[in-house]
């Protein structure tokens, strides 16, 4: 069995995604914001809400095949093929989001209702 650096493997895997995510909001005019270490990232859209972006992408991606969202956690399981698969699903994404914050309707892309931002008591 072959010794893999894993550390540097799932650095390497979050500077890809940090990349789709910077390249497929430029094609769109879309400012994003990178936040945290590249193995743990997430990210934000200047100008969109963040429990509406959360809400949007969630609901994207599962219709791509993806459980995803505004966070990624590296893996030593993202493969090539996946992460390929992943950046042509956020290209797409990011193409509806910018339509439809042009047109001034992106909380329509949301079935539900915006998603929680965190968690908080209820008693």
């Amino acid at each position: 069995m072959e010794q893999e650096d894993a550390t540097a493997r799932i650095t390497e895997t979050g500077k890809r995604i940090r990349k789709i995510w910077t390249e497929a909001g430029a094609a769109q005019g879309l400012e994003v914001e990178l936040l945290g270490l590249p193995a743990l990232s997430n990210f934000q859209i200047q100008g969109i809400s963040a429990s509406i972006l959360k809400s949007v992408l969630v609901e994207q991606f599962l219709e791509r095949g993806f459980l995803a969202g505004p966070y990624f956690f590296a893996s030593l399981a993202h493969t090539d093929s996946l992460m390929s698969r992943y950046e042509a699903a956020t290209h797409e994404i990011f193409e509806e989001i910018s339509r439809a914050r042009e047109i001034g309707s992106l909380s329509q892309l949301v079935d539900g209702g915006p998603a929680g931002l965190g968690i908080s008591r209820i008693n």
